[in-house]
């Protein structure tokens, strides 16, 4: 109530429920995050903080229609500062490829590769977009220099295994999914794609190891979620 009339009590309120929020997320809870952070847009609807938070809550929901607005207010919002509206954007581009939505990914994509020194981020969605267009050239491409950029994000390993599997590169695919590994040892893409490489390689006894530790990741995540941190 006494936040109600108070601008700079409602922005703290939302701050202090985005924290909140990213605290549930980090945890794997997304449902409990959502709920925190859709208040902490309604104590403060210009919070870009809040949007960003909130949209990758709803994003792990599932959420894509409401992942896509919310993203869009933080776009539109002249509150946004400059990077966090490049984040936005590229948050944007990957909700879109989550939803299926190719073309729409690809055009809200091409701003971010305009200027002269595209992020390692924009890079790697450039490069997923190449590989689901099939252009495994460019796949590699752009994948390989957001690597370069940003070498400890797990998740441009793994893009880049799928991108060397589509060209035939099994081998060399099998390396890039064991590379994330140590760095985020929970990967579920990186562990089942990294079974599927070593089958292909004709080593069934390390693809089954593989894949009984992707279950086994698998048993425990989905433990966590139902009774919290």
């Amino acid at each position: 109530k006494e936040a109600a009339g108070n601008p700079r009590a409602q922005q703290e309120r939302s701050a202090e429920l985005t924290r909140r929020g990213l605290r549930f997320l980090a945890s794997g809870l997304q449902d409990q995050a959502a709920a925190v952070l859709e208040e902490a847009r309604r104590s403060d609807p210009g919070s870009w903080e809040a949007g960003l938070a909130l949209a990758r809550a709803y994003r792990l929901q599932s959420r894509y229609q409401s992942a896509r607005r919310v993203l869009d207010e933080v776009l539109q919002s002249s509150r946004t500062p400059a990077p966090e509206r490049g984040a936005a954007r590229e948050a944007l581009v990957g909700v879109l490829l989550e939803s299926g939505d190719l073309e729409a990914a690809e055009e809200a994509c091409r701003p971010l590769l305009e200027g002269s020194r595209p992020s390692a981020e924009s890079l790697r969605l450039a490069g997923v977009i190449a590989y689901r267009k099939g252009n495994s050239g460019e796949a590699l491409k752009r994948l390989e220099e957001s690597i370069r950029i940003d070498p400890g994000n797990p998740a441009s390993r793994v893009d880049l295994g799928l991108a060397l599997l589509q060209s035939g590169q099994v081998e060399r695919a099998a390396g890039s999914f064991e590379e994330p590994l140590p760095l985020d040892p929970e990967s579920h893409t990186a562990m089942l794609n990294l079974a599927k490489a070593y089958e292909r390689l004709g080593r069934p006894q390390e693809a089954s190891r593989m894949l009984r530790r992707y279950r086994e990741v698998y048993d425990l995540k989905s433990v966590r979620q139902k009774i919290g941190p």
